[in-house]
């Protein structure tokens, strides 16, 4: 069982090289915007098995392995129909995604708006106006925005690993969304109870 101590402890390193980009305005030691890009990207891709594997564990745990997972390598995004942040000001940017759906999900409406409810899904996000990128837990509202951020400090398959305990707990973030807003409510999950 991993204890907080050790998980901080793992994520000390994530902190002191996320604290270094912001004092030197790079990512990972890269100044330009493409270069840094690509080390995004870069880390998407290391991060996404550890990510998948964190969705198929919920999948398996909550919904009886019914869902589907799917991965959406970072693409750009205009300001017009990308990233919203705090006071809902729309920026443009990189975002990839790992989504988790099933049948109940896709047929879920938010009792709070009407709108179909969105996959459960655990963000990265690189926004124009960032110096380098984080995982994200975004919101359900339309548009979506982000709500919390972690650092995203990934150069190899060992650091991915150490995203995990940040991974999970977006996804139980997300899985809690689900049933909190929309109208089959507790009737999305396989969790021993009566549906």
């Amino acid at each position: 069982m991993t204890s907080a101590k050790s998980t901080f402890a793992a994520r000390r390193e994530d902190w002191r090289r996320h604290v270094a980009d912001l004092r030197t305005r790079t990512y990972e030691g890269a100044d330009e915007r493409p270069a840094r890009e690509e080390i995004f990207r870069e880390a998407f891709a290391l991060v996404t098995p550890v990510a998948v594997r964190v969705l198929e564990a919920l999948d398996e745990a909550y919904l009886g392995g019914r869902g589907t997972i799917g991965t959406t390598p970072p693409r750009h995004v205009a300001a017009s129909d990308g990233l919203t942040g705090a006071g809902r000001q729309p920026v443009a940017g990189l975002i990839g995604s790992w989504s988790l759906t099933w049948p109940q999900l896709e047929q879920a409406r938010s009792r709070l708006t009407g709108l179909p409810m969105p996959p459960v899904e655990i963000f990265a996000m690189f926004p124009d106006d960032f110096t380098h990128p984080h995982l994200a837990l975004f919101d359900l509202g339309r548009p979506r925005r982000w709500i919390a951020c972690w650092p995203l400090q990934v150069l190899s398959p060992d650091e991915a690993e150490r995203q995990e305990p940040i991974l999970t707990a977006i996804a139980e973030g997300e899985m809690h969304e689900r049933t909190f807003e929309g109208d089959l409510n507790w009737r999305l999950l396989d969790v021993g109870g009566d549906r």
